[in-house]
């Protein structure tokens, strides 16, 4: 899984640089899917913009396809993507859907509702609603690195994650700092990112406020 975690971890790094032709725009939102000898990788791309924020906290929920109930802001992101996706994405093979932020909670209900396995994501906020009398099983390692606060929204007490993350690093104070996609190369890779001493950014104050 290492080796497997750190290759998701570098493509999901790699949707952020918008001259990379491997990855494609739907409006504000960015996926690819790229072959790698026997596997294909669909990868989301995490928050780029105000507009992508505004939808992460866009916290009521709504039924995805296969009758969940899921952050609205998500599913919005979904149906989105769902046309361009489904024209490029080979269907059965060895797929692995990964993502970090909003491509991780987008990557979710991806591989909820075309029972995509294995779900490998970095930094996802919770995307199921509580309400739910039960929650899709899915194989689906999810990373968290140090006290990475986006892990933490929308809230524990109407939101769930679908697993039990893959702590990356011993910070534990929540911090938006922690989310950087490249921390999460560097953890995995067994790269020390220097960071001793968590402190709350401005941006960070911002996300905690909305909790």
């Amino acid at each position: 899984m290492n080796a497997l975690a750190l290759k998701c971890a570098q493509l999901c790094a790699a949707s952020y640089d918008s001259s990379d032709p491997r990855f494609l725009d739907v409006e504000e939102l960015r996926f690819g899917v790229i072959q790698d000898g026997d596997t294909t990788f669909l990868v989301f791309r995490g928050t780029d913009n105000l507009q992508g924020w505004l939808d992460d906290f866009k916290v009521v929920p709504a039924r995805t396809n296969g009758g969940y109930l899921a952050h609205v802001g998500f599913i919005r992101c979904v149906d989105k993507l769902r046309p361009a996706v489904e024209g490029l994405v080979p269907l059965g093979g060895n797929l692995v859907i990964t993502g970090h932020s909003l491509g991780a909670a987008i990557a979710v209900l991806f591989a909820e509702e075309y029972k995509i396995d294995p779900a490998v994501t970095f930094g996802c906020p919770r995307v199921y609603s509580r309400l739910n009398a039960s929650f899709p099983v899915m194989e689906h390692t999810r990373f968290v690195n140090g006290g990475d606060l986006v892990t933490e929204v929308p809230g524990p007490l109407a939101w769930h994650h679908t697993c039990d993350p893959v702590q990356l690093g011993p910070d534990r104070l929540l911090d938006v700092k922690y989310h950087d996609i490249g921390l999460y190369v560097s953890r995995l890779a067994g790269v020390t990112d220097g960071v001793t001493t968590p402190r709350c950014s401005p941006l960070c104050q911002d996300v905690a406020n909305r909790m």
